[in-house]
C-alpha cells in the first residue's frame, strides 16, 4: 500500500494522537497512540480511490478527496466514524490537496487540473 494522504488528530492536549490515513487501497486508517507506539483502530473502505483526506475540528467531518477513473476530483464528506453523507463532483481530474479554514468555515481543494474551489462548509 502506498500511502497519499495523512491528517493528524487530538482532542485535547493530554490525549493520543490520532492520524488518519488514505492509500492506493480505498481504504482511510485510524491510527492512535503515543510516542512511537500507534496502533490500527478503526478502517474505513470506501468504492473509489481516495487521495486526500481533512477533517473539521472535533470531527464534525471528514473530507476526502477522490481520485478515481470514474469519479476524479469527486470529495465526499463522511460523519465520524466514516458514515458517507454528501459527494460533489469539485473538479475533473484527481484532488491532490484539501485543507479546512482555522475557524471550521471553509474547506479548499485543488486538482491536477490546475483548478481551485472553496466551499463553504
Amino acid at each position: 500500500m502506498q500511502l497519499t494522504s495523512v491528517a493528524p488528530y487530538r482532542e485535547e492536549p493530554n490525549q493520543p494522537l490520532t492520524f488518519y490515513c488514505t492509500g492506493n487501497d480505498k481504504t482511510i486508517k485510524e491510527f492512535s497512540g503515543t510516542g512511537s507506539e500507534f496502533a490500527l483502530k478503526k478502517r474505513y473502505e470506501n468504492q473509489a480511490g481516495m487521495s486526500q483526506v481533512a477533517l473539521m475540528h472535533k470531527r464534525k467531518a471528514i473530507f476526502v478527496g477522490l481520485d478515481e477513473t470514474q469519479k476524479p476530483g469527486s470529495i465526499q464528506v463522511l460523519r465520524y466514524p466514516f458514515e458517507k453523507t454528501y459527494e460533489v463532483q469539485a473538479h475533473a481530474l484527481p484532488v491532490s490537496r484539501m485543507r479546512i479554514s482555522y475557524d471550521n468555515s471553509t474547506l479548499f481543494s485543488v486538482s491536477s487540473d490546475g483548478t481551485f474551489c472553496v466551499f463553504n462548509i
